[in-house]
């Protein structure tokens, strides 16, 4: 190289490398991790809390999609931790805790053991009630307005349409339900939310797969809940491990390596694309449609109403392109109606009339995937209710 043109490239390194310390600077100033990944922090506030009382019988939400690329598996959980003091997460302000019934799920333990079930329902994260406590959940909302105040959610976080199907397939039996509530997510349950691969990943999973091959499979869930709580355990501990080590490693070389920057990077800007694309490239398959019509089938075989709710995005409200993007809407819709699926649109019933759908999200002002806010869940759940009675 010519003496000039390495001066030129060493004055834009030496630029870049100093602005790069600089946004470390910034970020390790301002605790940047900390603030934005929730599992770190929902981990501190577990540890907290769990010592604080001196109760081993507190723990974190450990949702099944974590197990989804295990190999050799003897078993798929469905569920997370049974009989335990569960921390969720924080999107108001404060971390959402609820105790989790028999088999892992964010109900009162007594809903099981009730003659009828008004609700029974199954989704992903908003089904789960993600970041609220019980009570303000959709089925905490329906449980307060049904007949005879019995609900039972089956939502965990980073479920998709064939989890649910499963889930479905395992625990619907156990009781007597009046009406099935299939809450699909119109960007998460197809390809993901950045955490997970959606039904993509799903169908990789040869357990899971085994639900649309043959229609009398089934591993038995509910007599296996302490395989299920070990697998968790395991699986928490793992967690538990590497967050441990992150934060022993001495902050100074942290600094030394950008570690903060490294992160922003890696996990909010680059994540954030990969995502974008992810969700224009989301298609209704054949598979989903498959799903959907076996869901029905089981639900009617077990003498249960089945309703597919379809709940909208935070992003539908920020984009005005949302659906020139992501053109999935009509053809779920238009799938529903040619099935004779009965199906209640969140979008056109609610969202769509309201004078201000973002107030009805935990977080407006940010970007980035929200769950609804309390009042958000509290008017689903009434226009729920409202269509099924």
């Amino acid at each position: 190289m010519k003496n000039q043109f390495k001066k030129k490239l060493m004055k834009v390194f030496l630029f870049l490398l100093i602005f790069s310390y600089f946004c470390e600077l910034i970020l390790f100033t301002n605790s940047y991790i900390l603030k934005q990944s929730e599992g770190i922090d929902k981990f501190a506030f577990y540890k907290k809390l769990r010592n604080d009382n001196d109760d081993e019988n507190i723990t974190v939400a450990m949702d099944p999609y974590h197990f989804l690329k295990e190999k050799n598996q003897n078993i798929m959980p469905l569920s997370s931790f049974s009989n335990k003091i569960t921390v969720h997460c924080n999107e108001l302000g404060y971390h959402s805790i609820y105790n989790s019934d028999r088999y892992g799920f964010n109900n009162p333990d007594t809903e099981w053991d009730k003659n009828i079930i008004d609700f029974f329902l199954v989704g992903d994260r908003f089904a789960h009630g993600d970041c609220v406590n019980e009570k303000n959940t959709i089925g905490g909302n329906l449980r307060r307005l049904s007949k005879n105040n019995s609900v039972i959610n089956l939502g965990q976080g980073g479920n998709g349409p064939m989890m649910e199907l499963a889930s479905l397939r395992e625990y619907l039996p156990l009781v007597k339900a009046k009406n099935v509530i299939w809450l699909y997510c119109e960007t998460n349950d197809l390809v993901g939310d950045g955490r997970t691969e959606g039904l993509n990943l799903e169908l990789k999973n040869l357990i899971l797969k085994n639900y649309l091959i043959d229609e009398n499979f089934s591993q038995n869930l509910y007599l296996k809940q302490e395989l299920i709580d070990l697998k968790a355990k395991k699986k928490l501990q793992e967690y538990e491990n590497y967050i441990s080590k992150s934060k022993k490693e001495n902050k100074f070389f942290k600094f030394i390596k950008l570690f903060q920057t490294r992160y922003l990077i890696k996990n909010q800007i680059i994540n954030s694309f990969i995502n974008k694309e992810k969700i224009i490239e989301q298609k209704i398959s054949k598979e989903f449609k498959d799903i959907i019509i076996k869901a029905k089938k089981f639900s009617h075989y077990n003498q249960s109403k089945f309703y597919f709710v379809y709940l909208t995005d935070i992003n539908r409200y920020r984009s005005k392109n949302f659906d020139i993007k992501k053109n999935d809407y009509q053809k779920v819709i238009n799938f529903l109606t040619n099935s004779n699926v009965n199906f209640i649109d969140v979008h056109k019933e609610l969202f769509e009339k309201h004078h201000n759908p973002l107030s009805l999200f935990s977080n407006s002002k940010k970007k980035g995937i929200y769950h609804y806010n309390e009042n958000g869940y509290k008017e689903v759940a009434n226009l729920i209710f409202k269509m099924v009675n």
